[in-house]
């Protein structure tokens, strides 16, 4: 199946569009088995990643700079870190998977997070 962006562009869904198989200049695998994969992602000052998704529910540590924009398929902001006092919120975060969106670097230095995600499959 291919789904078409606001702004024109053909993407494919399912696991194509997960972030270290688009977007591997932001993603990698750090480790994985049939428990969990740990991701890193390095998004450096002002770039934005290509558009992708996470599969995954995930547990994520900021290691630097934990300001960001995340925008939907669309380019509208679904989620900012930034708060009003100039500072940013939460260095370990929590999050379902996610849909289809970009993740912009809004902060003085490079976005370094960690991600641990769970194999919805597993059972104990």
């Amino acid at each position: 199946m291919e789904l078409v962006t606001a702004a024109g562009t053909a993407v494919r869904s399912g696991e194509e569009l997960d972030g270290v198989h688009v977007d591997a200049a932001h993603h990698r695998v750090l480790f994985e088995n049939d428990v969990v994969r740990v991701v890193e992602s390095v998004i450096s000052v002002g770039e934005r990643t290509s558009l992708h998704t996470h599969r995954h529910q995930r547990v994520m540590y900021a290691v630097s700079g934990t300001s960001f924009v995340r925008r939907d398929e669309r380019g509208a902001v679904i989620e900012s870190t930034r708060l009003s006092d100039g500072t940013a919120e939460r260095r370990v975060m929590w999050a379902r998977p996610t849909d289809l969106h970009t993740i912009e670097n809004t902060c003085d230095q490079d976005l370094f997070v960690i991600a641990f995600e769970g194999h919805d499959s597993h059972t104990s």
